[in-house]
């Protein structure tokens, strides 16, 4: 209504005898409106831009090139042309393209690019299996003229100014594929889909927003901004249904990927670290939906912005580490800013520390916690005040541009929808290239943000020329959100105990040596307490931070064998923490002693150890068979002959020499059982019947007897002749 409102007023400025003409040719406008929702050429290179504006889909395979496989038959999920069918039973698809150039001449034609659909089950849409892009004037699906790619397709008749579209009746809701087959090369050879139109039309009136895919590799056709730039706009719906729109606003990166994440540069790590620009390319995966348009309403809904409703510090009185929880209305992003001594409200200083959470709606206990540190790694000390500064993101997109080496405008980027019930669309962009070289100039905005001014000479946010070097070869990473409040500011006083610490020493010492056991800074512990024990002896340390060693003489007359290095944190405020500890083995004057069974049976299996980590071990015996190699240890022995042995063993240390450990072993023969019986009264029930002893074995050698008939009748002792009756 106010469209029609505006145009009667229009006309009403204008000579009477024109009104008819000008209302006709608003109706025509109407009629056709292939002239303003066509989607592909008409948004990457969208009409009164500047003449050098540029930006067309590149189809590349060279992983050299650190390209993406971006539309390309087989590729993953996260690289696929999609073409959304919300209601297959009214909508069509209606798509075409123009002439397949070459990167570097673009008046080299190529027609070896063949392309097929799949319907969202990932079958072949009949009719169009692989084949070869049409590049005939006459033919149905080729858009000849820049003119015709905006108009979009002729459906029905009612676009004249547009190209003849190929069609597809859908036959199932989903996302339909739209993939190429590119041939192999090994060179920098690309190919540049000069245009291209996919366009969803219900009856003929074409519904927008319905192309998109997670990754778009486009080609600005220059490396600088004086030859060509692209002033594409890209719509981006984030996992929480935010939709924001990033323009690119006149960059050049040659060719380059456009995807959009939560994380940054990367998954793992602390949120200030994965939003940091990075030298070279990034292994992140595509994450968020980018559309050309914005993505039709019915088919992607705008989500709602949420509130944190709540946020609180767990209680964490002589804790080891901060805890904080959070309420929020719906999934999303918390981050925090610890504003750290010296207290500077407003700015981010080099101390601070900044965490990121993902949150899901309901109460969120935030992990991992905070450890107490600064952002140089150094503890705070307890009683020491802070400020937590909280803030809930709706829409956390984060844009990775690898190697666009010219951005001289910055960017400008707006919340789409849903719309701020007041106040501007304009959303702060935030960035941090301080990991890049120092003689490219780098950068940083991570607290205040900067909201684009629309003005020359710098319209936008985030800039960098291309002699500055910044992009060349690099990641760099912009990121916004929209918050519908200002942070929330809790005071938190620390009061933390000492965690555990590490111990490092060596795993073996020689008899006569000063060892020194070391342990990782220990937070918030004003003493190290140490302890050792091991064979008879039980000492205990106590030293002052930051002093985190311990040194021990291990004397001659120390027992060989394992000792036990312990440490702990203490602080006047929280007491002791927790003891980490650390095994060591003492290599002593004299031999270490074997360890095992000094009396076996002959034909079993016996296990054999010398304790302690040694350069060189070997074992030998005169009654056994070693199982595996003599070298081990332990060792595992198979007797054979009855008798007495002796088992050698030679172990060898580094700088401790050699020690011959002595062990006598005395073999038994295996016992052989055997009994005979008297065979008087032998048939008549209820008369005894003798049943002797005479089992085959060493005098002594055997430790009990034990009797029994299978008929439920036995005997457990130890008698060498014992009676039994038949059942009557």
């Amino acid at each position: 209504m106010r469209l029609l409102d505006l145009n009667r007023q229009c006309i009403k400025r204008i000579h009477p005898r024109w009104q008819p003409t000008l209302l006709l040719l608003l109706v025509l406008a109407l009629c056709f409106p292939g002239f303003s929702f066509s989607e592909g050429t008409r948004q990457l290179e969208p009409p009164n831009m500047p003449a050098n504006s540029y930006c067309r889909i590149a189809l590349t395979q060279n992983a050299l090139e650190k390209r993406i496989p971006f539309a390309l038959s087989g590729c993953s999920e996260a690289y696929r042309l999609n073409i959304h069918i919300h209601d297959y039973t009214s909508e069509k698809i209606y798509f075409g393209f123009g002439y397949i150039i070459d990167y570097y001449v673009d008046t080299t034609l190529y027609t070896d690019v063949k392309y097929q659909l799949k319907d969202p089950a990932g079958h072949v849409v009949a009719g169009y299996s692989l084949q070869s892009l049409p590049d005939n004037p006459a033919s149905a699906g080729f858009i000849e003229t820049r003119a015709k790619a905006v108009s979009g397709p002729d459906i029905n008749n009612t676009n004249p100014a547009g190209y003849k579209p190929l069609l597809v009746n859908p036959g199932m809701n989903g996302d339909y594929i739209l993939e190429f087959e590119i041939p192999q090369h090994t060179g920098t050879e690309m190919r540049i889909l000069k245009y291209f139109d996919v366009t969803v039309a219900k009856g003929n009136v074409p519904v927008a927003g319905r192309l998109w895919s997670k990754a778009w590799q486009l080609s600005s056709a220059s490396t600088t901004t004086v030859d060509h730039a692209t002033f594409s706009k890209f719509f981006i719906y984030s996992n929480d249904s935010i939709v924001t729109r990033f323009d690119c606003n006149g960059l050049a990166g040659g060719v380059w990927a456009l995807y959009s994440n939560e994380w940054g540069c990367g998954t793992t790590g602390t949120w200030s670290d994965r939003r940091q620009s990075i030298i070279g390319n990034t292994s992140v995966q595509p994450e968020y939906k980018i559309f050309l348009n914005d993505p039709d309403p019915p088919a992607f809904p705008s989500g709602h912005i949420g509130e944190l409703l709540s946020f609180g510090v767990l209680p964490h009185e002589c804790d080891t580490v901060i805890t904080f929880s959070a309420n929020v209305s719906k999934k999303g992003n918390i981050e925090i800013l610890l504003d750290l001594p010296p207290l500077n409200p407003g700015t981010v200083g080099p101390e601070d520390v900044q965490l990121g959470y993902n949150v899901s709606s309901g109460n969120n206990i935030l992990l991992p916690a905070w450890d107490g540190k600064n952002a140089f790694g150094l503890p705070l000390t307890n009683g020491m005040h802070v400020d937590a500064r909280i803030r809930f993101l709706n829409g956390l997109s984060n844009v990775p541009l690898f190697d666009v080496e010219d951005n001289p405008n910055g960017f400008k980027v707006d919340i789409q929808r849903p719309m701020p019930a007041s106040g501007s669309t304009r959303l702060k962009l935030f960035w941090d290239d301080t990991r890049l070289p120092a003689k490219s100039s780098p950068t940083s905005n991570i607290n205040s943000g900067c909201i684009y001014t629309g003005l020359w000479p710098l319209s936008g946010c985030h800039d960098w020329p291309t002699l500055s070097g910044l992009g060349n070869e690099n990641t760099i990473n912009s990121w916004w959100y929209y918050s519908t409040t200002d942070a929330l500011v809790i005071p938190i006083t620390l009061k933390l105990g000492p965690p555990s610490g590490h111990i490092s020493g060596p795993g073996t010492i020689c008899a006569g040596q000063v060892v020194t056991f070391r342990t990782r800074s220990i937070p918030y512990a004003q003493k190290y307490i140490w302890q050792l024990s091991g064979p008879s002896v039980s000492i205990d340390i106590q030293k002052d931070a930051p002093d985190t060693t311990f040194s021990q003489l291990f004397a001659a007359e120390m027992s060989p064998g394992q000792y036990s290095v312990s440490v702990f944190g203490r602080n006047q405020v929280c007491g002791d923490g927790v003891s980490t500890f650390y095994n060591t083995f003492l290599f002593g004057d004299q031999p270490p002693p074997v360890s095992g069974t000094s009396d076996v049976c002959s034909n079993s299996v016996n296990s054999y150890q010398v304790q302690g980590s040694y350069s060189y071990i070997s074992w030998s015996l005169a009654k056994g068979d070693i199982i595996g190699s003599p070298n081990d240890n332990p060792v595992n022995i198979r007797w054979r002959t009855p008798g007495n042995d002796t088992i050698r063993v030679l172990s060898t240390l580094a700088d401790c020499g050699t020690r011959l450990s002595i062990m006598p072993v005395r073999v038994h023969p295996a016992a052989n059982a055997a009994f005979s019986t008297s065979t008087e009264s032998s048939s008549c029930p209820g008369l005894p019947l003798y049943f002797s002893d005479g089992s085959e074995v060493e005098s002594g050698a055997i430790v009990s007897r034990y009797w029994d008939w299978g008929d439920g009748h036995s005997h457990p002792g130890n008698d060498t002749l014992v009676s039994y009756s038949y059942p009557h």
